[in-house]
């Protein structure tokens, strides 16, 4: 049996945060490919989108349901939600339901339970 969230591309979950993102008040930056714009040393693996809405900075890294983070984009979410006010995130359109609770302002961050799964703290 086909699983929708499968045929989903990354280019349309990424347009439906944005769009998402701007109705419910939130500044919205995408950025384009790292990989094409800056040196792979300094610029590869940064997150696709950046969503603020005080008191909250989310940086998304958009994937298909099967798409792999690579070891700089891994890095790169590590590193950012070790920064406070800062909520990095990998989104797969399977998770949409909890993402969009978190841009209605329906929760108020996402808890890493492990590595690879994330919930969101009801307010």
């Amino acid at each position: 049996m086909l699983n929708p969230f499968d045929i989903i591309t990354e280019a349309e979950y990424k347009a439906t945060i944005v769009e998402a993102g701007l109705k419910y008040g939130w500044l919205v930056e995408s950025i384009p490919d790292s990989r094409k714009v800056y040196p792979r040393e300094t610029g590869a693996g940064f997150p696709d989108l950046v969503l603020a809405k005080a008191p909250t900075l989310l940086l998304v890294e958009v994937k298909t349901e099967k798409g792999k983070l690579s070891p700089q984009q891994a890095l790169w979410l590590l590193e950012l939600n070790q920064c406070g006010g800062v909520q990095a995130i990998v989104a797969r359109p399977s998770g949409w339901d909890a993402l969009e609770k978190l841009l209605r302002g329906e929760v108020l961050h996402f808890v890493k339970d492990s590595p690879g799964s994330v919930r969101a703290d009801l307010l």
